[in-house]
C-alpha cells in the first residue's frame, strides 16, 4: 500500500498548515485523505493531479517561493508526489523518472533539503529497478553533498542507501563498509528510528552474505533488543526477516523459525506476492546454507516458486529461485535434474550479481564433480573462486580453491596409478 505515498502527503500538508478537510476542499471528504496518508488507500492519478495542484496554491505552499504560487511550485508537489505513489506500487521507472524532475526543480529553487530528499528516492528507484552503476553515482551526489555535513541522521541515510547498492552490486566489503558507517552514525537514535533499524539490517545482512555468520548474530542482538516487544509493522518486519536468516544460517531451526513466522505474520497481511515471494526464496536459502532440510524448507521453496507463477518477477528473481529448487535437488541426492537447472543458471548468469553467480558456478562445481564431469567441474569452480574474490568473500573464496585443489590432486593420482597390461589377443 501507498505507506510512503501518505507520510509525504502528510508532510506537505502540515507544511502548509492545511486541515483534511481543507486539502480535499469538498472533492475528498477527510476520512479519504485520512485512508491516504495512513497508506490504506493507493491514490489514484486524478486525486494526485488534484491534490498536488491544492498544495501547491496553498499560502507559502514552498520555503523558497513568495508571493503567488509559480508553475514550477505545482509542478515540484507534483512530480514529487507520483515518484513516492509509483514507488509505493514499485514502478521504480517512472518513479526514478519523476523524482529527477523534482529533484532538478527544487536544485533550481535552491532548496537544498528538498533536492536531497527527491535524490534519495531517485537513487533508491534506481537500484530496485536494477540500474545500479547510475544508482551508484547518484547516491554518490548524496554523500559528497554538503547538506550532510553535521547531520548525522541524513549521512547515516546516505551511508545505508550507499552500500545497499554495493552489495546488490556484488560489492560486499563496501556494502558491509558504508552499513557499519551508517550504523555508527545512528548510535543513539531513538529504538523506533527507522535510520538505526535499516542500518543494523543492512549491515547484518551483508556481513551474513560475506560469510562472517557469527558477526552477523553479534549484531542481532542490538537489532533484536530495538524491536522484541514491538508491535510487527514493516521495519519489524524487515528485522525479523534478517534475523531468522543469520539463525538458519547458523543451523538454528527454532530461532530462525521464531522471528520468520513473526515476518510471515506481516508479509502476508500484505498482501503483497512479489514480497512473498522474495522472503520465502530468501528463507529456504538460509535453510538450505545451514544444512536444514525438513520439512518447512520444501514449503518454503514452493511458496517462493507459487508466487513467482502467479506475479512474475524479473528474471534475476526467476534465476535465483530456480538456484534455491537446484540446491535442495543436490543436497536431496537428485543430481541431474540439479546439473539441468544449474546449467540454464549459468547461461543467465550476467543477469546476477556476483556473489550469486559465484554460489551458483560453486553448486555447478561440485555437482558436475559428483557426477564424474571433473574437466566441466574444474572450470566452475574456478569461475566460483574468481567471482567469490570480486564480490570480496575470502571465506567462500578459499573453499572453492580447497575444491580446485582437491580436484586436481585427483587427477594427477589417477594419471599416476599404473595403468592395467591388456592380456594376449585371442585369434
Amino acid at each position: 500500500m501507498g505507506i510512503d505515498f501518505g507520510r509525504m502527503l502528510r508532510t506537505e500538508r502540515l507544511r502548509r498548515g492545511l486541515t483534511q478537510a481543507q486539502l480535499g476542499d469538498g472533492a475528498y471528504e477527510p476520512s479519504y485523505i485520512s485512508m491516504l496518508e495512513t497508506g490504506r488507500l493507493e491514490p489514484s492519478a486524478q486525486a494526485i493531479q488534484e491534490l498536488s495542484g491544492r498544495l501547491a496554491s496553498a499560502p507559502h505552499a514552498m520555503p523558497w517561493w513568495s508571493g503567488p504560487p509559480m508553475p514550477a511550485e505545482a509542478e515540484y508537489v507534483f512530480s514529487s508526489l507520483c515518484a513516492q505513489a509509483a514507488c509505493d506500487v514499485r514502478e521504480y521507472a517512472r518513479a526514478s523518472s519523476h523524482a529527477a524532475i523534482a529533484a532538478r526543480l527544487a536544485r533550481e529553487a535552491a532548496d537544498t533539503s528538498a533536492w536531497w530528499e527527491m535524490t534519495f528516492i531517485q537513487a533508491e528507484c534506481l537500484m530496485r529497478e536494477g540500474r545500479l552503476t547510475r544508482s551508484l553515482r547518484t547516491a554518490q551526489d548524496l554523500l559528497e553533498h554538503s547538506a550532510l555535513a553535521g547531520d548525522r541522521e541524513l549521512e547515516a541515510r546516505a551511508h545505508q542507501l550507499y552500500g545497499e547498492i554495493c552489495h546488490r552490486h556484488g560489492r560486499l566489503e563496501a556494502a558491509v563498509e558504508h552499513a557499519r558507517r551508517a550504523t555508527e552514525l545512528s548510535e543513539g537514535f531513538s529504538a523506533r528510528s527507522a535510520v538505526r533499524v535499516a542500518s543494523l539490517c543492512s549491515l547484518i545482512h551483508a556481513l551474513a552474505d560475506s560469510g562472517r555468520t557469527e558477526a552477523a548474530w553479534e549484531w542481532c542482538a542490538n537489532l533484536t533488543a530495538l524491536v522484541a516487544k514491538a508491535p510487527v509493522d514493516r521495519l519489524v518486519c524487515r528485522a525479523e526477516w534478517v534475523i531468522g536468516k543469520v539463525a538458519f544460517l547458523r543451523s538454528d531451526e527454532a530461532e530462525g523459525s521464531l522471528h520468520h513466522e513473526r515476518a510471515a505474520q506481516f508479509l502476508l497481511a500484505l498482501e503483497d506476492i512479489e514480497l512473498w515471494a522474495r522472503f520465502n526464496r530468501s528463507s529456504a536459502a538460509a535453510r538450505l546454507e545451514g544444512g536444514i532440510l525438513g520439512p518447512d524448507t520444501v514449503t518454503a521453496i514452493e511458496r517462493a516458486e507459487l508466487a513467482l507463477v502467479i506475479a512474475g518477477g524479473s528474471d534475476a528473481d526467476q534465476l535465483e529461485t530456480a538456484l534455491v529448487r537446484a540446491r535442495w535437488l543436490y543436497l536431496t541426492g537428485a543430481l541431474e535434474e540439479s546439473a539441468r537447472l544449474l546449467q540454464g543458471i549459468n547461461r543467465e548468469r550476467n543477469l546476477l550479481g556476483p556473489h550469486v553467480t559465484a554460489e551458483a558456478c560453486l553448486l555447478y562445481g561440485r555437482c558436475l564433480k559428483d557426477l564424474g564431469q571433473d574437466v566441466e567441474a574444474l572450470r566452475a569452480l574456478e569461475e566460483a573462486h574468481e567471482q567469490f574474490r570480486y564480490a570480496g568473500i575470502p571465506l567462500k573464496a578459499e573453499q572453492a580453491r580447497d575444491r580446485i585443489l582437491e580436484l586436481r590432486q585427483s587427477a594427477l593420482v589417477q594419471a599416476d596409478a599404473p595403468q592395467a597390461v591388456p592380456g594376449p589377443v585371442s585369434p
